[in-house]
């Protein structure tokens, strides 16, 4: 007995460890859990199942790398390069350096990863939607959500988080349409006067666009990517419209149109959209950029209670990016999120694929929403998109024109435009105009004097491209969260001398004369960007 006393203690000892081991496992396997799937991950699921009926929900899952080595890193980026197109190298050169010009967030998302979480997810229903490999992460559609296979996906040790795939109702706040028909032919005028732009007049004369037309500054050779519902080209003033490319994103195909199945105003607002930046038909519309080439790219759906999911629109910028665009161009904005310190241009998903997308030298436009004082939606919060609100015919601020600040306290919108009862086309009446309101009208109208800009200086960057048009907006000398920093002025922003600039370099770079004598940032090496403001 006394012998074997010693064993039973330690046996008894080597148990009980085992099981505190096991139970701290378990508690430190729960914590991770909870990590990657928070609270108010769980809280915005609910919300989204007690919104719709049945149990379906759309949730992004993100990985912690790409599952590569630096070796293989190194010899995809290089082969990367190698089959990028030249207008890709050229548009990245303007913001990066040689070496820099793609890297490790421009590789495809890791496809192991991927159907391994699909494995767990399909005993929910789950199937894939989209994989994004600047967020590096694959979206989602689980037809019979259960809590339990959320959590054993977001146990996999390659699964950094799981985030619900934000939704957007469709129309918001003050976008809206009478039904003005204008069918009656202008007397034919000289060319750029006012009889020469018809109805669109009033608004493109307030952002001194006719001048610009007469020197031949139309958007020719500028690429124009459009993010919206879907767009109807059977209309007159897209008769003669550059358009280049087009991807619907629901269906998979190259048709933007209404399609069977459609809800019936699926191409409406897009239509509009485009008309504003891209419309030709003189003497009754005429578009700000009506000499761009447009790619298009339907990215939200109607037909489901009039919601549409974000991870479209990351897949359609990224296919858009890939295309060699030059600036993009969106009215859509997405307000899921319950709290306003999430609104700070890095936590919506969205927010974070713009960001990357300005980063590789594409100018971002967006509206900043038709909430009023309800605040802003995403991608408004980008860190240097540029945001747009809505004026009317006064150049009065509209009363449902979104305004910030962001949570980090950056003032928005960035500038101003019409947008209130501004005449749009009518998507129905081949022939015909209407009159339409809301921010979603404001943006185009900006995206329009932007490509104006690029097409005048190529080499423009995009933060340099949205200093210039806050710069010489009309409110520059005192900027707020109404108006921005005001109404953009085109000619103004065309005819800005970079060398009027600060060359401080943002401290991180020394001031020099380029070849053509004007100054110009030398930044040090580990920033970017015109000012030196970007970390590599």
């Amino acid at each position: 007995m006394t012998q074997r006393l010693p064993y039973q203690i330690l046996s008894f000892f080597f148990c009980f460890s085992l099981l505190v081991l096991l139970a701290e496992s378990e508690t430190q396997k729960r914590q991770r859990t909870e990590q990657k799937l928070s609270s108010e991950t769980l809280q915005m699921i609910d919300r989204s199942l007690r919104k719709r009926s049945g149990r379906t929900v759309k949730l992004w899952i993100f990985f912690t790398d790409k599952g590569v080595s630096k070796r293989n890193v190194e010899t995809i980026i290089h082969r990367m390069k190698e089959s990028a197109s030249l207008g890709v190298l050229a548009r990245r050169r303007k913001v990066r350096t040689e070496e820099m010009l793609f890297d490790e967030q421009d590789l495809p998302v890791n496809n192991a990863y991927a159907k391994e979480v699909l494995q767990i997810a399909k005993s929910a229903g789950g199937s894939e939607r989209v994989r994004s490999k600047w967020l590096n992460a694959v979206s989602y559609s689980f037809s019979q959500y259960d809590q339990r296979v959320i959590e054993d996906i977001a146990q996999l040790r390659f699964v950094k988080e799981v985030q619900i795939v934000q939704s957007w109702n469709f129309p918001t706040g003050g976008d809206s349409f009478a039904h003005k028909k204008r069918e009656a032919e202008r007397t034919s005028g000289e060319p750029f006067d006012q009889s020469f732009y018809g109805s669109s007049h009033w608004q493109v004369s307030m952002l001194n666009v006719p001048e610009l037309h007469k020197r031949g500054i139309n958007g020719t050779g500028v690429k124009v990517l459009v993010l919206d519902s879907g767009f109807h080209l059977s209309h007159e003033a897209f008769s003669s419209l550059k358009m280049v490319a087009q991807k619907d994103f629901y269906k998979q195909d190259d048709d933007t149109d209404y399609q069977p199945g459609d809800h019936p105003a699926q191409t409406n607002h897009g239509s509009k959209v485009l008309g504003l930046i891209g419309g030709y038909k003189p003497n009754k519309y005429v578009g700000v950029a009506f000499g761009a080439s447009y790619y298009l790219a339907k990215t939200e759906s109607l037909d489901f209670e009039n919601s549409t999911e974000e991870d479209y629109f990351a897949a359609g910028v990224e296919w858009g990016e890939s295309k060699g665009i030059h600036l993009a161009t969106t009215s859509l904005g997405y307000n899921f999120y319950p709290s306003f310190l999430s609104y700070d241009g890095i936590t919506p998903p969205i927010s974070r694929t713009v960001n990357a997308a300005i980063e590789r030298g594409v100018v971002f436009i967006t509206s900043n929403g038709n909430s009023g004082r309800g605040g802003l939606t995403a991608p408004s919060d980008a860190l240097n998109i540029i945001s747009v609100g809505s004026v009317n015919v006064f150049k009065t601020l509209a009363g449902y024109s979104s305004y910030g600040p962001t949570a980090d306290g950056r003032t928005k919108p960035e500038v101003s435009a019409p947008g209130d009862s501004v005449s749009v086309i009518n998507p129905d009446v081949p022939v015909s105009y209407q009159v339409g309101s809301g921010t979603s009208f404001a943006a185009p109208l900006v995206a329009g004097v932007a490509t104006l800009v690029l097409q005048a200086h190529p080499e423009y960057s995009p933060n340099l491209v949205r200093h210039i048009l806050m710069t010489t907006a009309d409110r520059a000398d005192s900027p707020s969260n109404l108006y921005g920093w005001g109404i953009v002025n085109a000619v103004a922003a065309v005819d800005f001398v970079p060398k009027q600039l600060d060359c401080s370099c943002s401290g991180h770079g020394s001031c020099r004369m380029n070849s053509k004598q004007t100054r110009e940032c030398a930044c040090d090496s580990t920033h970017y960007n015109f000012d030196c403001s970007t970390t590599k």
